[in-house]
């Protein structure tokens, strides 16, 4: 599949699957926060949420237990890197500093960009979730990488109007997202 079927694709998939999909790249991290996801909980938890319902208390500790990969991410950029989400994304690897071989400068780019992945694709299920506390870093992902057409800004968009109740085909979009989402900035 190329990235532009990719793309295409994320943008018609039901939000149930979306969530799935998201839950399923955060498997491994959940479950070393001690939350073991199966596929029925997958499902479960989608279900729920693209229905607008209430969390199970399982969703609940899988929602309580993103937010804290994404602020353990969001502490990493900060304290590893002293860098912001929104200028991590800009950085210039190049710059980095604090490695002595090739090996270290690959790791340390790794752990870059995995916390970059972790907040924006975390922030993304949250609000799909119906926890809207990270929206401003959807907002961040879909300005730096729209125009790059990665999946990262598709999926951002796809949780901004699931989290809005807003079409993304909708007229002014963003500055009814931003209205509704984060209405004193």
């Amino acid at each position: 599949m190329t990235m532009q079927n990719a793309i295409k694709n994320l943008r018609t998939a039901p939000d149930d699957t979306l969530i799935v999909l998201l839950l399923k790249q955060f498997k491994g991290l959940l479950e070393q926060h001690g939350v073991e996801l199966d596929s029925q909980s997958m499902h479960e938890i989608s279900k729920q949420a693209a229905e607008r319902q209430a969390l199970s208390e399982f969703g609940e500790q899988v929602k309580q237990t993103l937010l804290n990969i994404v602020d353990e991410s969001l502490n990493l950029l900060q304290e590893r890197f002293k860098l912001t989400f929104a200028k991590s994304l800009v950085y210039n690897a190049n710059l980095l500093t604090g490695w002595k071989t090739p090996m270290e400068f690959q790791e340390l780019i790794a752990q870059k960009d995995n916390a970059e992945t972790r907040i924006a694709m975390g922030a993304a299920l949250l609000a799909m979730l119906g926890e809207n506390c990270h929206v401003e870093y959807l907002f961040t992902t879909l300005e730096h990488e729209y125009v790059r057409g990665h999946m990262e800004a598709m999926l951002a968009m796809r949780a901004l109007s699931f989290a809005a109740k807003i079409e993304p085909a909708t007229e002014n979009w963003e500055t009814e997202v931003r209205a509704k989402l984060m209405p004193l900035s």
